[in-house]
């Protein structure tokens, strides 16, 4: 799948490998974000989508859930509401004792599966919190070259809304 994007005025073709990334957190991508949601589309005025046109991007179930029907216009701003909401959601192990080697073994085998499965998911949280950080890098296209349809575009059209 391609996928197309726009970000501070210029519109992108994501690389074919990063099509199965989520451009959010970094994760695998489950399927397409619409921006802004389909929900609201048919409630936006001609001035707004000519200033932010209608795009879609790659990203996973969690991502796409936490943004859910929210009007947040550019990706740099989408990612920065992702972060806060992972951070939020995930403070209590992002924020849990790092426990040792030795206290670990002191530990029942129930406790220290609980424990192991905490800190895998902290690492996996932690790679997408540092993914929201990294500034968005991705290959300029021109709108319209090369005969490619881009999936920006008037209202309603050409984005299988």
């Amino acid at each position: 799948m391609r996928i197309y994007c726009y970000v501070d005025g210029l519109t992108y073709q994501c690389d074919p490998g990063q099509s199965e990334v989520c451009v959010y957190c970094g994760g695998a991508a489950a399927g397409v974000d619409h921006v802004p949601p389909r929900s609201v589309r048919n409630q936006i005025t001609a001035e707004l989508t000519a200033k932010y046109p209608l795009f879609e991007v790659s990203a996973c179930n969690w991502c796409n859930s936490i943004l859910g029907d929210r009007t947040i216009w550019t990706l740099v701003k989408r990612r920065e509401f992702i972060g806060q909401r992972l951070r939020h959601k995930f403070y209590a192990v992002l924020n849990g004792p790092k426990w040792t080697a030795a206290e670990l073994e002191a530990l029942g085998p129930v406790l220290r599966r609980k424990i192991d499965a905490d800190a895998e998911l902290r690492e996996a949280v932690e790679a997408r919190l540092k993914w929201t950080r990294q500034a968005i890098a991705l290959p300029a296209v021109p709108k319209g070259a090369g005969g490619i349809a881009i999936r920006t575009g008037p209202l309603g059209r050409g984005l299988g809304s």
